[in-house]
């Protein structure tokens, strides 16, 4: 498999392999951070087509450490997306040419420090590579903006 992860302000995906995003591609944002959204484009071998595929997203700072915020009444938790990808293989698709699976995550503001830098990681299964990242950095709170 292939996995490109790309940041966004916005992105949906759809059924047919494509993604449609607005602001995409940029690596340095606010602090506190605004909405955004994660597009993960997976290519999927032809052999590796029709079975479940755990996918697992998780937001880590600059030292790799999971990223955790203090949730009222569930106490401290980590960032992370967990789904289970299932792709098919479409009617007349040539057997063994990779099949693009697109999903887009939406994620709301989050108080991450300013002057850091952090990372989307995609793991799926027990495979973690760096072109499997996503990684960003936060303005200093003093610094100005513009």
């Amino acid at each position: 498999m292939r996995v490109a992860v790309l940041l966004a302000d916005a992105a949906q995906s759809s059924p047919d392999g494509k993604a449609s995003a607005l602001g995409l591609g940029w690596t340095f944002t606010g602090s506190p951070t605004p909405p955004m959204s994660l597009v993960v484009l997976i290519d999927v071998d032809w052999n590796e087509t029709n079975q479940d595929i755990p996918l697992m997203i998780d937001l880590v700072d600059e030292d790799g450490a999971p990223v955790r915020f203090e949730v009222p009444e569930h106490g401290t938790q980590g960032v992370s997306i967990n789904v289970t990808m299932h792709v098919g293989r479409p009617p007349g698709h040539p057997q063994g040419v990779p099949i693009r699976s697109t999903q887009a995550f939406g994620m709301p503001p989050m108080p991450l420090p300013g002057g850091k830098r952090f990372q989307w990681r995609v793991t799926m299964g027990d495979e973690v590579h760096m072109p499997w990242t996503a990684t960003f950095g936060t303005r200093p709170s003093d610094a100005p903006v513009g």
